[in-house]
């Protein structure tokens, strides 16, 4: 059931409304526009009644300010609403979902925003359509339906058969420009070339529309900075000053490349922006400036007064323009626009404590009705991205101390929108460390594909073709063994080199509490209590302080084990009547998944970190009926076997019960027969090296 309530300030708080009045009367010069008012809209599926009253109160508004009510106000008035393109972030809906869930500790609910505006007045169509035209951009929002819906899922058409640009490879270059200008690519005549060169030569067919727009998004000047990497073959300059600092440009490349490289390198606007400092670099006078493999922000070394004694630190800069993106959604544009600059020195470990905004638009006094084909009112534009900076700024506390915005017609074509922040961190906070000689080391075994959509997407535990070192490669019980570099972790010198041995087989532990998120309150029952879930009981209860965990084996051995690593009760078989919020199957039986549907609650979780050796029926409909959520385990992060590494070392899991032996490695003959014996008191075997 969908329910929904109208938020709108109280009558002597309604700035936002008068002034947009202002706007409409004055600037977009619907002068029959008598008053205006503006409300918030929402609508929740997912919540029951009583929720729904508290979050009214709560959440949706501020009883203090705003007022409330399930219906548009009554009177003679036109009322349209605007909400975000399917698709579109709406943080309004988001924030407000959230809060929710806070609020009721249950499942997060679907909540969907709308802005409704009430205009009166002896309005023509056209000037509500004046009114719709100012407020409404279409790139970001469009008008919504004043009708309640009867569901809040988002209805996505199925699309098409993507259109494949037949003849492309053929088409000679006048067919090439008729195409460019017919698409509007961001691309020019010599990139499109070059494209059709790969499909005809390399991939030997022609390509589809959605290849063509996906090259192109990435081939755009804001992506690529083709502007500034364009080779200058011819300059002209009639400024006497502006010549004279190209004359220095030209002089300073001769002395960071030498006179021979200078006349073969290319001259680019990039070249020009980063002469200066090169050549500073090349006079030595550069000795502050921190260089590292990282790609974050500028930082420079300085000394700062910390209790009346000099202290090293990194000061951080970064700058980001988002011109384009803040020209057609002004809001989200200016927004990351900061976001793009405070990420940087944030990656190096820097605070962000001050920021610096400069644009550049037109007259924002320019009549509405001279606004550009295609473009935003200049006004708009720039009261838009105002709001859409300090809005992100705000939300991180971040101060901005100079805001600069130049108005000129040359902005009218092409706005500016430019953020800079500065940030600093004591430079012993900042730790980079990468392997080196005398270092104890793990490696991570995984040896992905790299090529299938879960390795392209960084998700490398899904790989369709994952394997191991020892399965796909040579290397286990060699004497040495080359690992690429980024696959290292190294280990804190304090740890316990034994227990560090058990970093791999807690990593898979530590996905799987990473997948349950396990609550203090959740009951939970571990079927299988191998050495996985041995240290998946270890790490639920150091790590996230479950208060009651089961464990179920067949075997007394084993769960005397589990006891020793914290299970709160254990059965050889689980009475009828008990349910747990959360179950493991670390078993791999099909007795044992079966098991585990039976005695997951209604509308709980079980998760699946075995690999079941054949294929096997289980019962489906107890999961349909219980609407049981079944989760897949499989190994670990890079991630998780970090934070494996670093549990073990700071003793905050204690993997040590699970050592049951320590071979020296000549006695690998005598390990490997005891692990056979399927001796069910043997954990984990350890071979020392000599």
């Amino acid at each position: 059931m969908v329910r929904r309530i109208y938020v709108e300030k109280k009558p002597g708080l309604r700035q936002e409304a008068r002034g947009l009045l202002h706007e409409l009367q004055t600037v977009v010069g619907v002068s029959a526009l008598e008053d205006l008012r503006l409300l918030n809209r929402y609508d929740v599926e997912g919540l029951d009644e009583a929720a729904f009253r508290r979050a009214v109160g709560t959440v949706f508004s501020e009883p203090q300010v705003d007022d409330t009510a399930a219906a548009l106000p009554a009177g003679d008035c036109i009322a349209f609403g605007v909400e975000p393109l399917p698709g579109q972030f709406d943080q309004r809906a988001d924030s407000a979902a959230q809060c929710i869930q806070l609020m009721t500790q249950e499942e997060r609910p679907t909540v969907r925003t709308a802005r409704i505006y009430l205009l009166f007045g002896p309005l023509t169509a056209a000037d509500v359509d004046a009114v719709k035209r100012y407020v409404l951009n279409p790139v970001e929002c469009r008008e919504a339906s004043l009708d309640l819906p009867e569901r809040l899922a988002a209805e996505t058409a199925v699309p098409a058969d993507v259109e494949t640009v037949t003849g492309f490879t053929a088409l000679d270059r006048a067919g090439l420009d008729t195409l460019l200008a017919r698409l509007g690519l961001a691309m020019d005549l010599e990139d499109l070339s070059f494209l059709q060169a790969y499909f005809r030569d390399t991939e030997r067919r022609d390509p589809t529309l959605t290849e063509i727009r996906v090259v192109d998004t990435y081939w755009s000047d804001h992506c690529r900075h083709t502007t500034f990497s364009t080779h200058l073959d011819h300059v002209e300059i009639n400024d006497p000053a502006v010549q004279a600092a190209y004359n220095r440009y030209l002089a300073a490349r001769e002395e960071v490349y030498g006179p021979e490289k200078a006349a073969q390198r290319p001259q680019t606007l990039m070249d020009i922006a980063t002469i200066g400092a090169k050549v500073l670099k090349r006079r030595g006078l550069l000795s502050e400036i921190d260089e590292s493999e990282e790609i974050n922000a500028c930082s420079i070394h300085v000394a700062a007064q910390v209790n009346g004694k000099p202290q090293d630190w990194l000061l951080m800069f970064k700058n980001e323009t988002h011109n384009h993106p803040t020209e057609i959604e002004p809001f989200g544009g200016a927004a990351t626009c900061i976001g793009g600059c405070i990420r940087d020195p944030l990656s190096g470990r820097a605070y962000v404590h001050q920021a610096m905004r400069l644009t550049g638009c037109g007259d924002p006094r320019t009549p509405v009705e001279q606004t550009l084909e295609g473009k935003l009112p200049q006004r708009k534009l720039a009261q838009t991205a105002a709001a859409g900076y300090s809005s992100y700024g705000n939300q991180i506390g971040l101060a901005t101390g100079l805001v600069s915005e130049v108005y000129h017609p040359g902005y009218i074509a092409k706005r500016l929108e430019c953020g800079a922040v500065v940030g600093a961190a004591p430079a012993e906070n900042v730790v980079r460390e990468r392997p080196a000689p005398g270092d104890v080391v793990i490696a991570n075994p995984m040896v992905p594909c790299m090529h299938c959509p879960s390795c392209q997407a960084g998700s490398y535990n899904t790989c369709e073709g994952l394997g191991f070192i020892g399965e796909v490669r040579q290397g286990c019980f060699a004497e040495y063994i080359a690992m690429d570099q980024e696959t290292l972790i190294k280990v804190p010198p304090q740890a316990d080199q034994e227990k560090i041995a058990l970093s791999e087989p807690l990593a898979v532990a530590l996905n799987i509490c990473d997948r349950a998120q396990f609550k203090p309150e959740d009951r939970v029952a571990l079927i299988g209590v191998g050495p996985i879930g041995l240290l998946t009981i270890l790490s639920a209860k150091a790590l996230y302080g479950v208060e009651h965990i089961t464990a179920v084996d067949v075997s007394d051995v084993r769960l005397g084990l589990a006891e020793k690593v914290g299970a709160d009760e254990t059965f050889k078989e689980l009475p009828a009547d008990l349910k747990f919020d959360k179950v493991i199957d670390a078993a791999g039986q099909p007795i044992t998944l079966n098991t585990a549907i039976a005695h997951t609650r209604a509308n709980g979780h079980l998760y699946v970190v075995s690999i079941f050796e054949k294929e096997f029926h289980f019962d489906i409909n107890a999961l349909v009926a219980a609407q049981i959520t079944l989760v897949g385990c499989n190994v670990y992060t890079r991630k998780n076997l970090e934070d494996a590494v670093a549990a073990i070392a700071s003793n905050k899991v204690d993997v040590g019960p699970l050592i049951s032996r320590v071979f020296d490695i000549e006695e690998c003959a005598q390990a490997f027969q005891l692990l056979n014996s399927r001796d069910k008191s043997v954990a984990k075997v350890l071979f020392k090296l000599s």
